[in-house]
Formats: C-alpha cells, structure tokens, sequence
C-alpha cells in the first residue's frame, strides 16, 4: 500500500515545451502542489542521478513521456 504522504515526483527537462505545457496544466487544474518537481537540464548532476535510478530499476531512459 502506498505511502498517503508521499508525493509524485515528476523529472522534467528545462528545455522542454512539452513538461512546461504539462506544468501549466496541473497548475490549472489546481493539481501542482500535489507534484514534487524537479527540474534538469541536459549533463548535469540532476539527469545523471535520474539515470542511475533508472538503470537501477532496469529501465531505460528514452524519449519524453509528457
């Protein structure tokens, strides 16, 4: 069962029109402060530790999902 205090947390790129189109929406559907954002940008530590994560999990780290 998962954690109830526990948020999403949501990797998007900083150049990316399509994660900030998606931040807009959820800030207009009132539904942004329910996300932990974290926002990378291409080579840096942040999408190197997202990386890791990913090739921990055995999954791979392909194109935009949002």
């Amino acid at each position: 069962m998962p954690n109830p205090t526990s948020r999403p947390r949501a990797w998007l790129l900083k150049s990316c029109p399509f994660c900030l189109k998606l931040r807009i929406a959820l800030h207009e559907m009132g539904l942004d402060d329910r996300f932990d954002f974290v926002l990378f940008d291409h080579g840096d530590d942040t999408e190197a530790d997202l990386r890791r994560r990913r090739s921990a999990a055995r999954t791979k780290l392909g194109y935009r999902a949002a």
